[in-house]
């Protein structure tokens, strides 16, 4: 696949929102506008949605196809997987 998320980069950084009106949350799938992001971590830099908190923020309103394979690439490789619970990291 030979698209933008071809990289598997799913931190998008502020500079490449300038020109969007609108973002999508690739973990909630929300579309709303750039001014809707209040929050930016990493110094600033990286969007977090502001409806579910997570940081993959993609600029402009992805095509259904384009968020399916996004969602694909950064979730579907942890399906089915159990939650760590609090003593499995420690």
């Amino acid at each position: 696949m030979n698209d933008a998320f071809d990289n598997a980069h799913f931190l998008f950084r502020r500079h490449q929102f300038v020109g969007h009106t609108e973002a999508t949350c690739l973990a909630c799938q929300a579309v709303y506008a750039v001014t809707a992001i209040t929050r930016w971590i990493d110094g600033g830099t990286t969007p977090v949605c502001p409806r579910c908190q997570y940081d993959f923020v993609a600029p402009g309103r992805l095509a259904p196809e384009v968020l399916a394979a996004a969602r694909a690439r950064l979730f579907e490789p942890w399906e089915g997987m159990e939650p760590l619970k609090p003593g499995d990291w420690a």
